[in-house]
């Protein structure tokens, strides 16, 4: 069984886009969170630092600049936002 470390960058991450305001406060989760086409889609246009920003774990023993290693992304991904579900690739597509 795969262990967790929590990512303390995405979690940075996740608190300024809160005290932004920068959210969804309602949204079907099973419905927006990003497939692996547009995780790969986010790959190519971004670093995997940033890619890094939107998951809340680290998954021990994995290879760091893989998807294997980063767990739990963030319902404040890109994709969480009804406007922004075909591009992942995008930081700025938010919605209150």
């Amino acid at each position: 069984m795969a262990t967790y470390d929590v990512n303390p960058d995405a979690v940075a991450h996740c608190r300024a886009l809160i005290e932004k305001k920068q959210y969804v406060l309602d949204s079907d989760w099973g419905n927006v969170q990003p497939g692996a086409d547009a995780q790969n889609a986010f790959l190519e246009r971004h670093s995997w630092e940033e890619y890094a920003a939107w998951h809340l774990g680290l998954t021990e023993g994995a290879t760091d600049e893989t998807k294997a290693r980063y767990a739990f992304v963030s319902s404040f991904a890109p994709s969480v936002s009804p406007r922004c579900q075909a591009a992942y690739s995008s930081h700025e597509c938010f919605s209150r």
